[in-house]
Order: C-alpha cells, then structure tokens, then sequence
C-alpha cells in the first residue's frame, strides 16, 4: 500500500526536468529522503517541473486528487512524508482511496515502454541535490 502511494505521489509530483547522465530513471529512498528534506519553496520547484511535463488527462487526475483529499499537492507530498516513518493515519488512507480513484490514469500501461520518472529527472537537475550527492 505504501509502495503505491509512492509511487501515485511521485508519478503525480511528484514528470520532471531534462534526462540526465545521473538520472536513474527510478524514485529511490535517496530521493524520498530529499525530497522530505527539501524547503516549501524547493518542492514547489519540483511540482512546478512535473507539472509542465505531465500530459493534460494525468494533470487533471492530479487536480481530482486534490479535490478529493481537499488538500494541496504539498500537503499531499508532506503528509506522505510523516507516513514514511509512522503508522498510517486517517490522512494517509485518504489519500490512498482517492488515488485508487485515479490509478487508471496513473497506471502504466503494459505496452508502454519504460521510461524514467519524471520525478526523478526533476529532483535529480536540482544542484541542491547535487550537492548532496557530492557529499556521500
């Protein structure tokens, strides 16, 4: 259950930013772990990035998803966060009842080839991120 509200949350952040050699395609713990991290203000860069990425059925699903959750995609984003390392809370199964909603939508299709997170590619060309990858 867990695996899949990630997985919904960063399809929905969280499309994001240009490719790059560092890009590993896929949302790691390392990326969870900065993106929980990060400020107010670098996580709406990263939704800003997604969302000019996303096709328009999959920006609307997310719309859906706010409007069902009545809650921000920040709040969204945040409220997973302090479910990453607590019990599951009222929010958290709301979250997910309105993502099973939309899981048409967010879903990959068996034909699809696979392709990088968009996510991934978004945190991954932030130089904050870099820099905390330099440090390891």
């Amino acid at each position: 259950m867990k695996s899949l509200l990630i997985s919904t949350i960063l399809v929905t952040f969280l499309a994001l930013m240009l490719f790059d050699s560092i890009n590993s395609g896929h949302t790691g713990e390392e990326h969870w772990n900065f993106i929980c991290s990060s400020s107010n203000e670098t996580l709406k860069d990263i939704l800003d990035c997604y969302f000019d990425r996303i096709s328009p059925d999959v920006r609307e699903a997310h719309e859906r998803l706010q409007q069902c959750t009545e809650m921000s995609q920040l709040e969204i984003i945040r409220e997973h966060c302090i479910n990453r390392e607590f019990k599951t809370t009222g929010k958290e199964s709301l979250i997910h009842s309105c993502y099973v909603k939309e899981s048409k939508t967010f879903r990959r299709k068996p034909d699809e080839e696979e392709k990088p997170s968009q996510v991934v590619s978004c945190v991954e060309s932030l130089p904050s991120f870099q820099a905390m990858k330099d440090r390891e």
